[in-house]
């Protein structure tokens, strides 16, 4: 089968900030070219489609400098070594994506060290590369990775790089008593940020048509609960003709607390036979 992925993406700084400090990246590159691409569109995956969520953290303005550059350097580092050699990326993937994280991290703790308006400074970051009918991620912090079948059910793919992530997937505490906990967002893992290891998750998904993927910050999964992003996909009413599905997630957020910063970037795998 023959398949594509449409996508939407949406950002918002949220109801009580106003400095939004989250940054996203939708990328197309082949031998030739680098393409910065819309908030919406759609790709074949016989395509190289990357996508990206960043978070930043730090005083005054260096939490968006930080997610920024995070994503400026996957967009000038990534494809130039997947381009150069194919095949070895195909082959050793988890080595590339380690290394190119660890690079971003020095980075941001040079500039941390270099100013005192960038110290203390961070990111998050959760990459997508779609490339044939196969995904492959590299995952810091708490910015979420999910794969959904809609009408069906939602799985969390990343990991929340918390104590409180850690304590969930020990069963220690259950969903609900990690989404209420007062430290459910404070990160053992970041880049930047003065943390001294990088150590990514990073692994591999099968693409099935279908089948939806969202990459979102924490202040949207903080919003909204893992059913209600299936519920809301699953049954988006008559607010998802009037925008995209991922600005529908970032509404539904903003009409609770929504109280940081939101973003969402949804992925719909699709037959491209039938559309």
């Amino acid at each position: 089968m023959h398949l594509g992925v449409r996508w939407s993406s949406a950002t918002h700084p949220g109801n009580l900030r106003k400095q939004n400090e989250d940054t996203y990246l939708i990328l197309h590159f082949d031998s030739k070219t680098v393409s910065f691409l819309g908030k919406s569109g759609q790709f074949s995956l016989d395509e190289n489609l990357l996508f990206a969520v960043g978070d930043g953290m730090g005083g005054e303005n260096s939490g968006e400098f930080a997610s920024r550059i995070a994503i400026d350097q996957m967009t000038r580092i990534f494809p130039k070594a997947l381009l150069q050699e194919n095949q070895v990326f195909l082959d050793h993937y988890e080595e590339i994506f380690s290394e190119l994280y660890r690079e971003i991290h020095h980075s941001l703790l040079l500039l941390g060290d270099s100013y005192l308006e960038c110290r203390g400074m961070g990111s998050t970051l959760t990459t997508c590369w779609l490339s044939g009918n196969h995904l492959r991620f590299c995952h810091i912090g708490d910015s979420r990775f999910y794969s959904i079948t809609p009408g069906t059910k939602i799985e969390q793919i990343s990991h929340d790089h918390t104590h409180v992530g850690w304590l969930l997937r020990k069963g220690k505490i259950t969903p609900s008593e990690a989404r209420r906990h007062p430290s459910r967002n404070a990160l053992q893992k970041a880049l930047g940020s003065n943390h001294q290891i990088v150590s990514p998750q990073i692994g591999e998904l099968p693409l099935v048509d279908g089948q939806m993927l969202l990459l979102c910050s924490d202040g949207l999964s903080d919003e909204l609960s893992d059913q209600q992003i299936l519920d809301i996909l699953s049954h988006p009413g008559p607010l998802a003709t009037e925008h995209s599905l991922a600005q529908t997630l970032i509404d539904q957020g903003l009409r609770r607390q929504g109280k940081d910063n939101m973003t969402a970037v949804l992925l719909e795998i699709i037959s491209l036979e039938s559309t």
